[in-house]
């Protein structure tokens, strides 16, 4: 990732990385000046006991969360958080290798993890629906899953350079998971707010086909990923 003195200073570097001035997000702190939105934590351990106060309480707040902005945080969720650990580990000595290298990479164990992750929260998103909870989990039992890692180096002026710009999702249940560095941030009425990081803990973001069975709107939530000043 370039910063913009030296976008400016080496020709050979691909412009398209420099935002447009009027997509800049603020200083090179802009993260922290957006506010917090406010996302309920599910707690899948509990959803998945069978407890009917709990599966009833966990399917109002991803209702309410699905109709609002889309955003929802899992914990107790099952996945091996070693297993992320060493996912953030390898992923960092990833982008260090030549593309020949990399074209050769592996990512079995940690998609499967991600994958049954998703088969849990389709459950409560069944619930919340209307449906029962199997209702998704039957329809998406042969899906394919996309596993994508970003990677963003320490940048100057982070606010100028291109990391994942505003976008929806075109996909069903994108989840994400964090490391500690902030700038996942969502756009909802026109304004943007940040989703810190929660350690032990993923973001689940409903995307555009699950944003039109719960709003009956054909739009999706914008959110992007401003890269940091400082860290990787």
């Amino acid at each position: 990732m370039a910063t913009e003195s030296s976008l400016s200073a080496h020709s050979n570097l691909n412009q398209e990385m420099k935002r447009e001035r009027r997509e800049t997000f603020g200083g090179s702190d802009a993260s922290k000046l957006v506010p917090e939105l406010h996302v309920p934590h599910i707690d899948l351990n509990k959803f998945l006991s069978g407890n009917e106060s709990d599966v009833e309480e966990a399917t109002r707040l991803v209702d309410e969360a699905c109709r609002e902005h889309g955003f929802f945080v899992v914990v107790n969720h099952g996945v091996d958080m070693e297993l992320m650990k060493a996912v953030h580990e390898c992923m960092n000595e990833f982008f260090t290798m030549p593309l020949d290298v990399k074209q050769r990479a592996q990512r079995k164990e940690c998609g499967k993890a991600l994958n049954d992750l998703g088969m849990k929260i389709l459950e409560i998103l069944g619930l919340s629906l209307g449906v029962s909870r199997e209702y998704f989990k039957n329809f998406y039992e042969d899906n394919d899953s996309r596993l994508r890692l970003n990677y963003y180096p320490p940048c100057e002026k982070p606010e100028v350079v291109l990391g994942t710009g505003p976008h929806t999702d075109p996909t069903s249940v994108p989840i994400l998971h964090q490391d500690h560095v902030s700038g996942l941030q969502v756009c909802v009425n026109d304004q943007w707010y940040s989703i810190p990081p929660t350690p032990d803990s993923f973001v689940v973001n409903i995307g555009d086909t699950f944003t039109v069975c719960h709003t009956k709107l054909q739009l999706g939530f914008f959110i992007f990923h401003l890269p940091s000043s400082k860290l990787n």
